[in-house]
């Protein structure tokens, strides 16, 4: 049994070893799969962003927005000011606001390093979602839903 359980950490440690080479891979990939010419091969953007919120003792700060190969990666912080609940992100939502109405956007994948925000604690957390077609006058909103709780976390901003 303990020859088992040294084999099997023994691969989970290569597997963490090499994840950061996987992810470099996967965006050598993505850079394959484009048009040299086309202006979504040349798009790497990043922006700081400003906004914070208070909600259910809970503090949400928007930090950053990289917009890379049609997907937009938001960089943000929560930090849990509740000192007798710890709380854990199910999953966010984000949707476009303007125009006619409001759009949902997918959210392709989603992670943090704290996978459950003890008090006192900040998390990092980022949201990848499909970048949308560019107009004038367009807010985002993400509302980061709590597992098992209701201390839903809502914020509009200008992308």
């Amino acid at each position: 049994m303990k020859q088992t359980i040294a084999q099997v950490q023994g691969r989970l440690d290569e597997c963490q070893a090499n994840a950061g080479n996987a992810g470099i891979s996967q965006i050598a990939a993505l850079v394959l799969s484009q048009e040299p010419q086309s202006p979504a091969a040349r798009t790497f953007e990043g922006h700081g962003l400003k906004g914070a919120d208070k909600q259910s003792r809970l503090l949400l700060r928007l930090q950053h927005l990289y917009r890379l190969f049609g997907h937009s990666y938001l960089l943000l912080t929560v930090e849990n000011r509740d000192p007798s609940r710890t709380w854990v992100l199910d999953k966010p939502e984000v949707k476009l606001l303007g125009g006619r109405d409001g759009q949902t956007l997918k959210v392709v994948a989603f992670d943090s390093d704290l996978k459950a925000v003890p008090p006192g604690e900040v998390a990092k957390i980022v949201i990848v979602f499909d970048t949308p077609a560019p107009a004038a006058d367009q807010k985002l909103a993400v509302a980061l839903v709590e597992r098992g709780g209701a201390r839903h976390i809502n914020l509009n901003f200008d992308p």
